[in-house]
């Protein structure tokens, strides 16, 4: 049992050291570079917007169209929906596997269950 259990640490060690290494680190650091570039560095130029709809909308008060959801709401929605389906998925018996090109949307996970 120890040898298996050292091997599991070797093994461990071994794929931490790739992806965790110098150069996985350069790459991404080197694709968050890239992609500011090509996007004009969205990110900073719409912060504020960014912050007003979505932090700021926690606090707004006054009606909301009929259907329409809160940004507390949104990411709980969703977490609720994946966890489902991985949870039917497990109880099956079968590994979630969504198809190609599909795999965010619900017709994706309509058509993994077939």
């Amino acid at each position: 049992m120890d040898r298996i259990v050292e091997l599991i640490r070797e093994v461990n060690s071994a794929v931490n050291g790739v992806v965790w290494g110098v150069l996985m680190l350069i790459l991404l650091v080197g694709a968050g570079i890239y992609l500011s570039v090509r996007t004009g560095s969205v990110q900073f130029r719409r912060f504020c917007l960014m912050l007003k709809e979505t932090a700021g909308k926690i606090f707004q008060r006054g009606p909301r169209a009929e259907g329409d959801i809160t940004p507390f709401q949104a990411p709980n929605v969703t977490m609720g929906g994946t966890m489902g389906v991985l949870a039917r998925q497990f109880l099956r018996g079968k590994p979630y596997t969504p198809p190609p090109r599909m795999s965010g949307t619900s017709a994706g996970r309509a058509l993994a269950d077939r």
